[in-house]
């Protein structure tokens, strides 16, 4: 977040990047928060991106499903060149697809939220998945959709109205690990409801500014990973982008 423009950006970060860890070699990316905890997560996002993490929440998928509940359902735009959205993995609660979503707008309560954020399209034996083409880079897509839809219905109001903010505290401190103190989250939340969604990006490195800033690569161990565009070890590109959109 940008406080004197009141701009700001989510990127996510492929599980699959290949990254040398400090003191252990190289590794994905998704394997550094259980070597070393948030505090070794966070010296890779600074030392690799170039990005200095301020603060850290460990968001329980829960939170998701809970938090929209509390909000009485999210409103997403689904724009999948596909025409739809469609996991056929089984939403156990409701024995049918994962997802199931036609292009246009959707009321999504907050199980069909959670549902959103976990689906990357798997193959089942109940048929083949639509718009899951990109996988994982779609998930997170759509993990940052759901963000995106929260904060639109969050504001002063809503957290300050007795009949609903105790539904969304309790969602929120019952799943979140953080390390925002209790002083600091009145102004924090001021700077991020200050943000208009439009002026709020949500980007991947696969495509920033028409960019794809990975390629694929194949470890030492024979697995499937991702490197910066720029060579396996060469992440200046993507921290110039970073920058960039951290002055905008």
């Amino acid at each position: 977040m940008n406080p004197a423009k009141h701009t700001g950006y989510m990127l996510s970060i492929p599980r699959d990047l290949y990254i040398a860890i400090p003191g252990n070699g190289y590794s994905k990316i998704n394997e550094v928060y259980e070597d070393g905890g948030m505090e070794l997560l966070e010296r890779v996002v600074d030392s690799d991106l170039g990005v200095n993490v301020n603060y850290y929440a460990i968001i329980d998928y829960t939170a998701v499903r809970d938090v929209v509940n509390a909000l009485d359902g999210i409103n997403v735009n689904i724009n999948s060149p596909d025409g739809k959205l469609f996991d056929p993995n089984t939403d156990y609660a409701t024995g049918g697809p994962l997802v199931d979503l036609t292009n246009g707008n959707h009321t999504l309560n907050g199980r069909q939220a959670l549902d959103l954020t976990r689906a990357r399209g798997d193959p089942s034996a109940f048929g083949d998945s639509i718009g899951f083409e990109q996988s994982d880079f779609q998930r997170t897509a759509d993990q940052r959709l759901v963000f995106s839809a929260i904060k639109a219905k969050l504001n002063w109001k809503l957290l300050l109205d007795p009949r609903q903010n105790s539904q969304i505290l309790n969602a929120l401190a019952s799943n979140i690990k953080t390390d925002i103190q209790i002083s600091e989250v009145r102004p924090l939340f001021g700077l991020f409801n200050g943000i208009p969604n439009a002026d709020l990006q949500s980007l991947s490195l696969n495509k920033i500014n028409g960019q794809n800033l990975l390629q694929s690569y194949i470890t030492y161990y024979g697995q499937d990973a991702l490197v910066p565009a720029a060579g396996p070890t060469d992440f200046s590109q993507i921290q110039q982008t970073i920058q960039q959109l951290a002055n905008n």
